[in-house]
């Protein structure tokens, strides 16, 4: 498996999106994604992403509540 392809089940299905900003199940689609800095982070196969972490948001609103830290005022 390599970094551009889902997880998926044990029945080949994929794996639905979870949330890193609430650790909820995205089931409608509406994930969105970002690169944020993170120090601690190597990336496996191009330098240039280290200190960069990719994350998944269940949406716009969540994404840039989080990122103006009001993450927790902003309803799933």
């Amino acid at each position: 498996m390599t970094d551009n392809e889902p997880d998926v089940d044990a029945k080949g299905d994929p794996l639905p999106e979870v949330c890193n900003l609430r650790n909820g199940v995205i089931s409608d689609g509406a994930e969105v994604y970002s690169l944020v800095r993170d120090s601690s982070a190597i990336h496996a196969h191009d330098s240039q992403f280290d200190g960069q972490r990719l994350i998944v948001a269940c949406s716009p609103k969540r994404l840039d509540a989080d990122q103006t830290g009001q993450a927790p005022a902003v309803p799933g």
